[in-house]
């Protein structure tokens, strides 16, 4: 994914699927550690020493700090965080040396939440959690390094403690091979139910502002003469919690539009009008891919790695804005993407599939 922290007026680019990537679209986050680069600054360690500037992080910068066990138990560095009650997201960059495992620790005052989860960083596995509820996975960074996080949940009243980082030889165990080490870069603490792109702190909290649509612009010539690809990538199922057809994703050009609506049960791909429904598709799962090309000669869509639904193309489309012809421009279900592709030719079924594949 792209990386950088808090840019003003600046696109970011998600290069995730390969090729000239897509527009990184997030909510708003904040960040709670303090110093999530310059580790030596975090509140405690224990029973590790810390050689910061030691080797290239995800960054592509000299700023990633090897820990390195000094016994062969309970070798960590912990930082505070105070948050708010809900979904937390606690996550690292980490690159194996010599110590194979590292581990994720939360732990909040008032009521006692304990939650903790390993990972295989040499192999790039996520491994299992211990305490309270917590989901957690593992992301492949490149050049050997990984993203770990955790999710945990944090109740009302106890919003106060602390994200700890372990060493260990043998998963969930705090043992340790004395002398090992591992490298590690971009804590970050965030509320939220799913982990954002990093957001670099200075011994500060740093928020990082909400990337929006410009729902105005004008992408005339960018699709090829009567062909394109649009791909769409959620957090959840579009049109999630709706029970009318009220929300929409559409593009326009002078004379037509086509578009994708739908509601909590069923989606639609519309064109021209509100009756001229050529493809549907009752929701049975939770999709979160979902693709729509056009070559002119056929419209197909595409969810979560299946062809759903073709349909003749019986006009050129060639489009130029968001929106519906008419209607201005709405495009209210952009808070629930995640990803969202322009591809300027259609691509062909293959890479349709294998693209929207869960």
């Amino acid at each position: 994914s792209a990386k950088g922290g808090i840019l003003e007026n600046t696109p970011r680019i998600d290069y995730t699927g390969g090729g000239a990537g897509s527009l990184l679209l997030e909510p708003s986050r904040t960040n709670v550690i303090r110093y999530s680069e310059y580790l030596e600054e975090w509140h405690s360690n224990n029973n590790v020493s810390l050689s910061v500037n030691n080797a290239i992080s995800p960054e592509g910068l000299n700023n990633a700090t090897k820990i390195t066990a000094t016994s062969t138990s309970n070798s960590f560095i912990r930082e505070p965080i105070s948050t708010s009650a809900g979904d937390n997201v606690f996550s690292i960059f980490a690159k194996y040396e010599d110590c194979q495992y590292i581990i994720l620790r939360s732990i909040f005052f008032t009521g006692g939440e304990e939650a903790e989860v390993w990972f295989d960083i040499q192999n790039g596995v996520k491994g299992g959690s211990t305490g309270d509820d917590v989901t957690y996975d593992i992301e492949d960074y490149g050049n050997g390094w990984y993203r770990c996080y955790a999710i945990f949940n944090v109740d009302a009243g106890d919003t106060s403690g602390y994200c700890y980082i372990y060493l260990s030889s043998t998963d969930e165990s705090f043992n340790v091979v004395s002398g090992t080490s591992a490298h590690i870069y971009g804590g970050q603490a965030e509320l939220g139910s799913y982990p954002t792109s990093y957001i670099p702190t200075y011994g500060t909290s740093q928020t990082r502002a909400e990337d929006f649509f410009d729902l105005s612009a004008d992408f005339t010539n960018f699709f090829g003469n009567n062909q394109g690809t649009i791909y769409i990538e959620t957090d959840k199922r579009l049109f999630e919690g709706l029970s009318s057809n009220e929300e929409f994703i559409g593009f326009k050009d002078v004379t037509k539009y086509w578009r994708i609506i739908g509601s909590q049960t069923i989606i639609f791909i519309q064109c021209n009008n509100w009756g001229s429904t050529i493809i549907h598709y009752p929701y049975n799962t939770n999709p979160t891919k979902y693709l729509f090309k056009w070559d002119g000669s056929n419209i197909s869509f595409y969810i979560d790695g299946v062809l759903i639904g073709t349909a003749t193309q019986t006009a050129p489309f060639n489009p130029n804005q968001f929106g519906r012809t008419g209607n201005g421009v709405s495009m209210d279900s952009q808070e629930l993407l995640n990803q969202f592709t322009l591809f300027p030719t259609a691509l062909t079924d293959s890479e349709c599939i294998e693209l929207t594949t869960i």
